[in-house]
């Protein structure tokens, strides 16, 4: 998260088209929710999990995928 706050102004000139990431027990210990990425990158980007059979698409935050379990997240600039 730390990262993708220093790149803000890279986000805001649409310069990055994508970001990969993994989300897990760490963030527990960073305080990085999920939230906070949905915030971040969620007007710019389209959020997906990416799981074994392929990316599902998260249109939108949902508390429920607050479990910390390790997951990989795709953003793809809109």
């Amino acid at each position: 998260m730390a990262i993708l706050q220093g790149a803000k102004r890279m986000l805001g000139e649409r310069r990055i088209r994508c970001i990969q990431w993994e989300y897990g027990g760490c963030n527990l210990d960073s305080r990085a929710l999920l939230l906070d990425f949905f915030q971040l990158l969620g007007g710019q980007f389209h959020i997906h999990a990416i799981l074994p059979g392929g990316l599902i698409p998260l249109p939108e935050y949902d508390a429920v995928f607050e479990n910390f379990m390790t997951t990989n997240y795709l953003a793809v600039q809109k």
